[in-house]
């Protein structure tokens, strides 16, 4: 695991490692032990609920899945060089155009890739006027792309739904600036942004901000009583939040 979560971390957002327990802890003893050895915080995920069967009997076991759902290798114990060559293969596939699009729209691919998105789209709607032969996968690439930030604004409602709001208006900042120009996702982004005015969002906001500094402590540091007795100040100070509702999770952790 401590391989696994290096590799999360040389790679940060390119790459989701996601843990799977397997053995039938519950969630509160994997919680536990996860935080014991000081892997929470980081920016894997962890979860109970197998996603699906990798025919692996040994432990630790893995597959590789690729940005559109193909496993591109199975196996036991850690990663080879070769796994490792196809993360790199697959990261660097997925910053341009996919393999089986026209090289007509390399330039709009690209442009979404670094954050343009209104010159991307903008790019691949030229494409399909200029040449009708490409019209349709015009059609299909715009989609895409609006696929995608829908995506990023599910995320982004989810964070606020679920008690993460100060992260959620920082991340929701930065996709504004890049969604400039691209009216309809432009307008759906504003949409979300008001939720930030909506009354007891202004506490939510703070609570999370707060409780964020808190964990992050907590999670370097490991168990420490002080520690959780801060967090459970916390659940009782913002009381009736979402976030209230996360610290006592934390705090159930408590040993």
């Amino acid at each position: 695991m401590p391989a696994a979560i290096k590799l999360q971390e040389e790679y940060g957002d390119d790459l989701a490692v996601i843990f799977v327990e397997s053995q039938g802890t519950s969630v509160e003893k994997t919680a536990s032990f996860i935080l014991d050895r000081r892997w929470m915080g980081a920016s894997t995920m962890w979860t109970n609920e197998r996603p699906f069967d990798t025919g692996s009997r040994g432990l630790p076991n893995f597959a590789l899945i690729s940005s559109d759902g193909k496993v591109l290798a199975k196996g036991t114990g850690g990663l080879t060089s070769r796994d490792k060559d196809l993360i790199a293969d697959e990261i660097k596939a997925s910053k341009g155009a996919p393999a089986d699009s026209n090289k007509a729209f390399k330039s709009a691919w690209k442009d979404f890739s670094k954050g343009k998105i209104a010159k991307a789209i903008e790019g691949a709607e030229k494409v399909g006027a200029k040449k009708p032969e490409l019209a349709a996968e015009a059609t299909a690439v715009v989609e895409e792309f609006e696929a995608r930030i829908q995506s990023r604004l599910d995320a982004i409602s989810w964070s606020i739904d679920n008690g993460y709001a100060f992260e959620a208006k920082g991340e929701l900042k930065d996709l504004l600036k890049s969604l400039k120009g691209a009216d309809g996702m432009y307008t759906s982004a504003q949409e979300i942004e008001q939720r930030f005015t909506e009354e007891g969002m202004e506490l939510e906001l703070e609570a999370s901000e707060v409780l964020g500094k808190a964990l992050a402590k907590l999670f370097e540091d490991g168990r420490e009583e002080k520690l959780f007795d801060k967090v459970e100040k916390l659940s009782d100070k913002y009381a009736g939040t979402k976030v209230a509702a996360r610290a006592r999770k934390v705090v159930a952790m408590r040993p």
